[in-house]
């Protein structure tokens, strides 16, 4: 972390990249539209509570895993519109929720804004002691809560601007007194968020439906990139028909899945690129992820990143 060890803002080009950045979070971005990617990650630690927010420019999938020992909760998200959060649309008042080693999927429109917070787990069940134990929180069993009263909105603000004054005083964040300030006041708020928290209403069963089927596309590409499979690969696999795929990742990820597919295996290639530097040739690289015509291949590349393979090795 840059600055003095208590915040850091890093910018990126890359969207997975930007993913590794996460503190202790396994997880894997893909960029899934075209265009020259930027992001920023900023972070700022008030011993042991954290606070993330990342700007992105493109659409991108996410997958991960978060850490073991942590709750996060991430506010309302800055979209044009609405992210999906493990099936479910993330609306104007909605915030996401994750425990302690939970696997999760969120995709993410282009020009996305999104603020979390990152608890130690031990904190978070003392705030929920707060509110009567665990048992008696409905909304803590659901991926997302709602936080649509004036009260709460006023706290998820509140807790922006706490950010904010971190941002514009990083040299006092050196200060225990300091940090511990703006700790207690951030606790404060989320525990106002926290009660009045609002159980969701009940999903939507078929887009649950088309998520579970484009989380499970994406695991098997992953699982056989030693073969470029097709739309018609996907649907024999998953056992759907053409029609429910399709559907299903245009309305998860905006995207048909052929292009998805394109995607996937396009982001594939640039990471090992970045990985490996001059240990892997552009032409292994693109034949490990199936890409045998290298002309289509460096088209395809350009147009879905702005820059040729060759200059993605020399950057790095």
């Amino acid at each position: 972390m840059e600055q003095n060890g208590h915040f850091g803002t890093h910018q990126f080009s890359d969207a997975d990249e930007h993913a590794r950045s996460l503190v202790n979070f396994e997880q894997r971005y893909f960029q899934i539209e075209a265009g020259k990617f930027k992001s920023t990650m900023t972070q700022c630690d008030l011993d042991g509570l954290r606070l993330v927010r990342e700007r992105t420019s493109h659409r991108v999938s996410q997958q991960g895993r978060s850490p073991a020992d942590v709750y996060t909760i991430g506010l309302p998200v800055s979209a044009p519109s609405p992210a999906t959060f493990q099936g479910r649309p993330l609306e104007a008042a909605t915030l996401l929720q994750l425990r302690g080693g939970q696997e999760f999927s969120l995709h993410t429109p282009a020009d996305t804004e999104l603020v979390a917070i990152v608890l130690p787990e031990h904190e978070f069940g003392e705030l929920m002691e707060y509110l009567g134990g665990a048992g008696s929180v409905a909304w803590l069993r659901a991926p997302t809560m709602q936080a649509g009263s004036a009260t709460a909105h006023r706290a998820c603000s509140a807790i922006r601007a706490c950010f904010a004054h971190a941002e514009q005083n990083q040299d006092l964040l050196t200060v225990p007194a300091v940090r511990k300030a703006l700790r207690d006041q951030i606790i404060e708020h989320l525990l106002c968020v926290l009660t009045e928290g609002e159980t969701p209403g009940q999903p939507d069963v078929t887009r649950l439906a088309y998520s579970r089927i484009v989380k499970t596309c994406q695991e098997f590409v992953l699982a056989n990139s030693e073969q470029p499979l097709t739309v018609t690969d996907l649907c024999q696999a998953l056992r759907v028909s053409r029609r429910t795929l399709q559907t299903s990742f245009t309305e998860v990820t905006g995207a048909s899945p052929a292009f998805y597919l394109r995607y996937m295996r396009l982001s594939a290639v640039r990471s090992l690129l970045r990985s490996t530097g001059a240990t892997l040739t552009i032409r292994d690289a693109a034949a490990y992820w199936g890409f045998i015509h290298m002309g289509n291949f460096a088209r395809d590349y350009f147009r879905m990143f702005a820059e040729l393979p060759s200059q993605t090795c020399r950057r790095n």
